[in-house]
């Protein structure tokens, strides 16, 4: 995970994103603190690396229609790997990926774009009524982050949604 951070130089990082992104997702919720901060700057670093990416290569196959409609295609991909840790197995893995997402939403909210960010907090919203603590947990820093970061416009779509959610807990 050290080592990370001195790959993002390298343009070929973009091929081995989905096995970066699965094991900086583990590294999140990890007990050292040193490795969580390492973890998030890998993310960070990630994120910077698929902004400064101003067009998608011949070839490169983008997995959702949604990447394929945004003006940054390559970081709305970038989410979209890691909105997927959201269907993981364990509450650990959810909970990673909702506060990876948050430190996202939080770290590029001036450069995100608008159906992104959208996105993102549809679905994080739907979690608020999990039944598992620790994912309720990050939910409620997801919340805290987005209300300081996205703009109101781009919270009164979901504000219903919201605050049915958070009155369940």
């Amino acid at each position: 995970l050290m080592k990370i951070p001195h790959l993002m130089q390298n343009p070929a990082v973009l091929q081995v994103m989905p096995t970066i992104v699965g094991e900086v997702l583990l590294a999140i919720k990890e007990v050292n603190r040193k490795t969580r901060d390492t973890a998030f700057d890998v993310l960070v670093s990630l994120g910077r690396k698929l902004i400064s990416v101003e067009s998608v290569a011949p070839g490169v196959q983008l997995s959702s229609e949604f990447s394929q409609n945004s003006n940054q295609p390559l970081m709305a991909e970038y989410c979209m790997m890691i909105m997927g840790g959201i269907a993981g197995r364990t509450p650990r893995m959810v909970s990673a990926s909702i506060l990876a997402l948050s430190r996202l939403v939080y770290e590029f909210r001036s450069t995100m774009a608008q159906s992104t960010t959208s996105e993102i907090l549809a679905t994080v919203i739907l979690l608020l009524k999990s039944q598992t603590r620790e994912v309720v947990k990050s939910v409620l820093g997801f919340v805290k982050v987005a209300v300081i970061s996205v703009e109101p416009a781009g919270l009164q779509p979901i504000l219903g949604e919201l605050v049915t959610g958070l009155t369940l807990w």
